[in-house]
């Protein structure tokens, strides 16, 4: 998704709730923005995933543990964003 279509799908009609200060409205919009940039990486994970799990292993068997370890790698650095 494009910041463009985010914006008209979704910013645009993001507003202060009654009594939240400036703070307390940035912390939460940043927080929707570090969600969804743990959403995209979570998809390119999986899409990453599904593209080499099409490929014969017998044409590539030695690189399946490069792969796995690299997958792991980075769903761990995604859990990790999310608990920082």
């Amino acid at each position: 998704m494009t910041h463009k279509n985010w914006w008209h799908t979704e910013g645009s009609g993001i507003r202060p709730l009654p009594n939240e200060d400036i703070e307390e409205f940035a912390k939460r919009i940043t927080e929707i923005a570090w969600s969804n940039g743990e959403y995209i990486e979570r998809e390119a994970c999986a899409e990453l995933r599904k593209t080499l799990s099409a490929i014969p292993n017998r044409h590539v068997p030695q690189l399946q543990p490069a792969v796995e370890s690299a997958l792991d790698f980075y769903a761990e650095k995604i859990r990790a964003r999310g608990e920082a």
